[in-house]
């Protein structure tokens, strides 16, 4: 190390060397040095301000930036640094703009182009801030910030495949990259890969014991297994090291939901209120804990939370007014919000408006045609219109009637069994194709295409034997492409699993509506098929997961389900088991439908 050094190339490259070393507390003072000896030192004062910006003393920065476009208006480096000093202060908007007048001046500008996709995303524009990520690789494809910052996007869209794709191109680069094996942990378990997400967060550790992120996933994915002592341990190791993670203490809370540990769960909740009241996160996830509990004042309150967590992606209006129901007889928009299943648990909610209510239905495009039937006194619009706020008076997503419809146990009393209708010539066609020589006609339904969740809800059809060799017909409910998997079971097994062909049964909701009218009574896992047998009014025996994979609304009321009143639970009385569920869907079959 040189002692008072006078020469400023000295200075100067001692800096930089540290500066890049990462060691910026000594490389800012050898910058000091230098600017003391000449104050309007170019590099120095680029450097400097970096420097600064890395160890995130920002309005130092910023000071030395002015300076330097003071002596050189319009200085490239110095409103590249300026750029990310406004990302980093949270003015985005301030930060695109630069970016925007530079690109314009030098279109190869990589760094600029990460920076303003990195403003883009913390505005929550992911698509745009991919397409900016974009531009900076095609300049620099090896660039690891725009890498991660593009995976990053794609988990926020909950493209998690893709952001895969991307993490593996930053390890590929850099295999000790601890954002790309977080980052690509976390995509596995959303994705309910938990055992190869435990994989990644492991090589982060090893590379970083005290990596508390990494811990954290990895508690949450062997709680998702079922592990639940390692993984509250994984947790536990994680706040000690960081005892303000909150990602930590949300799977705490979940892991005793799972267990089913009421005492625990409220003091969890409890604490964690305390310590952060405004915490979305929580208060929705307990929101979840409190519908399941039926206490729905409570619920209904804090579910309005779910607008503000992590990839809640729904439409909301910026200038049309939110309906609270109270003097209101005008136009209506209901924004349909979550999957098809929730689309059609809450619209059973859709009749209980005042008459003199003009109202709009924003919902999925494969329930139109089904809800133009059995809603006719509602416009409906394709989810994706846009629309013309000025056409309305206010707004309401349909996942958020509960509150005003639902308020406690008694609302649920004298429900209607039905609300949606099936096309009455279609059902005729497709009942026509059912091969009937039995006592009844079954429909089935084995499985969830839901990534997260399908582990814990899906059956096998070989773990259903018991049920198909019961003397009656049974008739293919499950979408998705399942043929291959039908014609081995009925080969090896002999059973006639009727098939209907040549209908898309994920895409054409109406046919299989039409399908589940055609048959007596529906057996089905906790996935659309549940939801749509249990609009109709079909009888429907649901077979639903003991807690992980349970969604809250699949509470029952001794045996039925409070919102369908046709369908009856059958829960697992542990994790992962369906032996005592379906040995009582048999003995209900054989008692209801073949005791004579």
């Amino acid at each position: 190390m040189i002692k008072n050094p006078q020469s400023k190339s000295i200075l100067f490259n001692i800096a930089k060397a540290l500066d890049e070393s990462n060691e910026y507390g000594e490389a800012l003072k050898y910058y000091q040095q230098l600017l003391t000896l000449e104050p309007a030192h170019i590099d120095g004062l680029l450097s400097y301000s970096k420097c600064l910006i890395e160890i995130n003393r920002l309005e130092e920065a910023s000071f030395y930036i002015n300076k330097l476009l003071e002596k050189i208006p319009n200085y490239k480096p110095a409103l590249i640094n300026l750029g990310v000093i406004y990302k980093k202060n949270g003015h985005y908007e301030q930060a695109i703009k630069i970016a925007d007048k530079l690109l314009e001046q030098d279109p190869s500008l990589a760094e600029v182009y990460s920076n303003k996709g990195g403003a883009l995303y913390s505005l929550k524009r992911y698509a745009e801030s991919i397409i900016e990520f974009n531009k900076a690789l095609e300049i620099k494809p090896n660039f690891e910030d725009a890498l991660v910052n593009k995976a990053n996007a794609l988990f926020a869209l909950g493209n998690y495949k893709n952001a895969i794709i991307e993490f593996n191109k930053l390890l590929s680069i850099n295999p000790n990259e601890l954002n790309g094996l977080l980052g690509k942990g976390n995509s596995l378990n959303e994705m309910g890969e938990y055992q190869e997400a435990i994989t990644e967060f492991e090589k982060a550790i090893k590379i970083n014991p005290n990596l508390d992120l990494a811990m954290a996933g990895k508690g949450n994915a062997l709680i998702e297994l079922g592990n639940y002592e390692a993984g509250l341990k994984e947790l536990s190791n994680a706040l000690k090291i960081n005892p303000s993670l909150e990602v930590a203490k949300l799977n705490q809370l979940v892991a005793h939901i799972y267990q089913k540990n009421d005492n625990e769960v409220l003091r969890i909740f409890e604490n964690l209120h305390e310590s952060n009241k405004e915490n979305s996160e929580f208060l929705f996830r307990y929101s979840l804990y409190c519908l399941m509990q039926k206490r729905f004042s409570e619920g209904w309150l804090l579910y309005e939370k779910r607008f503000d967590t992590k990839g809640y992606k729904t439409f909301v209006p910026k200038t049309i007014p939110l309906w609270k129901k109270i003097n209101f007889n005008s136009r209506l928009l209901i924004i349909g919000d979550q999957g098809i299943g929730d689309q059609i648990l809450f619209s059973t909610m859709l009749n209980e408006f005042d008459s003199s209510i003009k109202k709009t239905l924003l919902i999925n495009r494969k329930l139109k045609e089904i809800y133009q039937r059995s809603f006719p006194d509602i416009n409906l619009l394709d989810e994706n219109t846009t629309i013309v706020e000025k056409e309305f008076d206010g707004y309401i997503h349909l996942s958020s009637l509960g509150q005003f419809f639902r308020p406690d146990i008694n609302s649920f009393e004298n429900l209607s069994s039905s609300y949606l209708v099936d096309d009455k010539t279609l059902t005729q066609t497709l009942k026509n194709k059912i091969k009937f020589n039995k006592k009844a006609i079954c429909g089935i339904s084995w499985k969830s295409t839901n990534t997260k969740l399908g582990s814990q809800k899906n059956l096998t059809l070989e773990e259903m034997i018991s049920i198909f060799n019961l003397d009656i017909n049974f008739v293919n409910l499950q979408y998705g492409d399942v043929k291959e998997e039908i014609i081995n079971f009925r080969k090896t097994h002999h059973i006639p699993l009727e098939y209907i062909d040549n209908i898309n049964l994920y895409e054409d909701v109406d046919a299989a509506l039409s399908i589940i009218n055609s048959c007596d009574f529906i057996i089905t896992t906790s996935n659309t098929t549940a939801h749509l047998a249990g609009a109709i009014g079909k009888e429907t025996l649901v077979l639903v997961p003991y807690s992980r994979g349970r969604l809250w609304y699949w509470n029952s009321s001794d045996g039925k389900c409070l919102w369908y009143p046709t369908i009856t639970i059958f829960e697992q009385q542990k994790d992962g088991d369906w032996s005592v569920p379906l040995l009582k869907i048999k003995q209900y079959i054989q008692e209801k439908w073949l005791i004579n």
